[in-house]
């Protein structure tokens, strides 16, 4: 996931300042644009922006440096809101589930389903990284979609896999 991070701009879980605080969604779909949405706790803003990757004929790999935005757009969040959620990731329990080892898009191409990579990180110093392919109902995917409906995204259940 770090090469689509640093494609777009974005800042790697492992050099976030110590007293940053957010969640960040990477969902890769096979048919419909892939969506980044990260959650800033200090500036109580989310980023949301989808994008796409452009394939060169014949590859079984992304050309990485071939991530296009095709829209994005920041937008204010209420403290309550920023709160709520945490309040939710503590509840679950997230800070204790095991990491999982990303290797998604170095794998060969998604054609049917998803990659959904969830990260967070506190202030205090925890960190969180999962990954999850096209993953059932559950606590994972609920709170991954905490993230979408702060973003007012609108998705059909079609949309979502």
């Amino acid at each position: 996931m770090e090469i689509i991070l640093s494609c777009l701009g974005m800042t790697a879980l492992g050099e976030m300042g110590r007293d940053a605080e957010g969640v960040r969604l990477v969902w890769t779909r096979a048919f419909h644009p892939w969506l980044l949405l990260e959650l800033d706790g200090r500036a109580r803003s989310l980023y949301v922006a989808t994008f796409s990757v452009v394939w060169a004929d014949g590859a079984r790999r992304p050309d990485f440096s071939s991530y296009r935005v095709l829209e994005e757009d920041l937008r204010e969040l209420s403290v309550e809101s920023i709160e709520t959620l945490f309040s939710r990731l503590d509840a679950e329990g997230v800070w204790r589930w095991p990491e999982d080892v990303l290797e998604g898009l170095l794998r060969e191409q998604v054609r049917d389903g998803s990659e959904w990579y969830l990260e967070a990180w506190r202030a205090d110093g925890r960190r969180l990284r999962l990954y999850r392919y096209s993953p059932e109902p559950g606590p994972f995917r609920e709170m991954a979609l905490r993230l979408v409906q702060l973003a007012e995204i609108p998705l059909t259940p079609e949309q979502i896999y």
